[in-house]
């Protein structure tokens, strides 16, 4: 039996975003996901988001990780006024 690979990354930051979504609001949501991440693009350290839906399309948890080279750049986003629309969005919506 071949021994397991482990995938290394090199160390940054990340931050685990967990949001419940009715089933009646997907599309929105998945919408509304695709603008943050555009938004998010745009700050320095950047690397990518991952978003993890609730098996079978129902309703339940999104999970979504972003991840950054550093704490700074994490942070700098966390406290941005882009987020900040966006979050107010999203709880206008759920």
């Amino acid at each position: 039996m071949a021994p397991a690979t482990l995938d290394m990354r090199v160390s940054g930051a990340s931050a685990i975003i967990v949001h419940h979504v009715p089933a009646a609001h997907r599309d929105w949501f998945m919408d509304w996901q695709a603008e943050v991440t555009a938004a998010i693009r745009g700050f320095p350290g950047y690397r990518r988001t991952d978003v993890y839906p609730p098996p079978g399309g129902r309703d339940g948890d999104y999970v979504a990780a972003i991840h950054f080279d550093d704490e700074a750049s994490l942070q700098a986003w966390l406290d941005s006024p882009q987020r900040a629309r966006q979050v107010a969005k999203l709880r206008e919506k759920t």
